[in-house]
């Protein structure tokens, strides 16, 4: 759903039109194709003085497309939050980011693109980028596809970090370490694209990224099941027992569904 500055909460998967909606001087356009823009108004009833914030909130099993303000695009995946302003004002363009989330940012060298996680800020001119950054994870990751980014600790400003393309950071949460790789970033951003793809991910990595999709909870009776690890790409079916059975078909994991509860056992 979204949620406007009026406290008004709109309801995105029962949208079956375009809708529009005037919010503090701009046209904020709810697509049935399940995509929102924001339009510049009538410039005279922008209010300049003050910053109005919208809300987006992507359940489990969901995601959504958004046109920012400034023209950048953001793709929000399952179980995921964005807080942004209606219209970008100041020397900063600020956003806020819960879950995980791809941004293609709309270039504008006088005034920077920042997206705020609980640990960190991730600073950008004009770029292509994804984070994910679930508060259930001891990691938050932001693999870089295109330009340049600058990423700070909140809690340390002089432990930053540049990242080239091709790379990612890995924050860690509790030590505030950061450590850079290089990456397919393929396989961090195909979820857009509505695929899963793992390159040497644990089955407990592999099945916290289903949990947020399929809406499951997973158990797991002993260490060995949490460790075998794969490697594919695979579509995002709407039954999750298609990639249940996939699984199975290549390892020798015994896994057990009953309803929203999945037991794994080696």
């Amino acid at each position: 759903y979204i949620l406007f500055s009026s406290g008004q909460r709109m309801d995105l998967t029962t949208t079956e039109h375009d809708t529009m909606i005037m919010e503090k001087g701009m046209q904020v356009r709810v697509g049935s194709s399940g995509k929102i823009s924001y339009i510049p108004g009538d410039s005279g009833s922008i209010l300049k003085q003050e910053i109005v914030y919208n809300t987006i909130v992507v359940p489990r099993g969901g995601e959504y497309k958004l046109e920012l303000a400034d023209g950048t695009l953001v793709w929000l995946n399952s179980d995921s939050e964005l807080r942004y302003p209606v219209k970008f004002a100041g020397s900063q363009r600020d956003v806020w980011l819960k879950g995980e989330g791809y941004f293609e940012v709309s270039k504008n060298p006088e005034k920077p693109f920042r997206v705020v996680v609980d640990d960190m800020i991730v600073k950008v001119l004009g770029t292509s980028f994804n984070i994910s950054a679930y508060a259930d994870s001891p990691l938050a990751l932001t693999t870089l596809c295109s330009g340049q980014v600058r990423l700070t600790d909140c809690m340390n400003p002089e432990n930053e970090q540049d990242l080239l393309p091709g790379e990612q950071l890995l924050f860690h949460r509790e030590s505030r370490k950061m450590e850079i790789r290089n990456v397919d970033t393929d396989v961090f951003v195909s979820w857009r694209e509505g695929f899963f793809q793992f390159d040497n991910h644990t089955v407990e990595e592999v099945f916290m990224i289903l949990q947020r999709w399929y809406n499951v909870q997973v158990f797991y009776a002993n260490t060995e099941a949490r460790q075998e690890v794969f490697t594919g790409k695979l579509p995002r079916f709407d039954n999750m027992m298609i990639i249940i059975d996939l699984i199975k078909r290549v390892s020798d994991l015994k896994i057990t569904v009953d309803g929203k509860v999945i037991y794994i056992d080696k």
